[in-house]
C-alpha cells in the first residue's frame, strides 16, 4: 500500500470518527419519554433564550416544563409541533434528558428538563 493510499484511508477514518462524535454529542446519555397534555408553549428571547412546553402532568416528581435553547436548529420545529398539539388538544410525546446538568438556559433543575425530541400521533 502506498503512503498516499494509507493517508487517504486514515483521513476517511478520522472523518467518520469525527462525524460520529458530533452526532453522539447531541444525544443524551439516557433519554426518557413522556406523554404531555400541553398547557402552554412559550418563547423566551431575552431571559434564557429558550422555547418551553408546559405539560399538565409531572414527571420525575415536579418536572412539568420541557425546554430547548432558542438557538438550537430544531427549536422552530419543536415550537410548531407543540403549538399544534396545544391547538388540536392532542397529546405531545416528548423525549427528554433526565439529567438537569444538560438543561438549556433558565430551565430550572427543580421543574424543567432538556427537550430532545417531540412527536404527534
Amino acid at each position: 500500500m502506498s503512503i498516499r493510499a494509507h493517508r487517504a484511508g486514515l483521513a476517511v477514518t478520522l472523518a467518520v470518527a469525527s462525524a460520529c462524535a458530533l452526532i453522539m454529542s447531541r444525544s443524551p446519555a439516557r433519554a426518557d419519554f413522556t406523554g404531555c397534555d400541553v398547557l402552554e408553549v412559550a418563547v423566551w428571547t431575552r431571559v434564557g433564550s429558550r422555547i418551553h412546553v408546559l405539560c399538565s402532568q409531572a414527571v420525575l416528581g415536579n418536572v412539568r416544563f420541557f425546554a430547548i435553547s432558542a438557538s438550537d436548529p430544531d427549536a422552530s420545529r419543536i415550537q410548531s409541533l407543540a403549538t399544534s398539539a396545544l391547538v388540536a388538544k392532542k397529546q405531545l410525546n416528548i423525549m427528554y434528558d433526565p439529567n438537569p446538568a444538560n438543561n438549556p438556559p433558565s430551565c430550572l433543575a427543580a421543574d424543567c428538563r432538556l427537550l430532545e425530541a417531540a412527536f404527534l400521533r
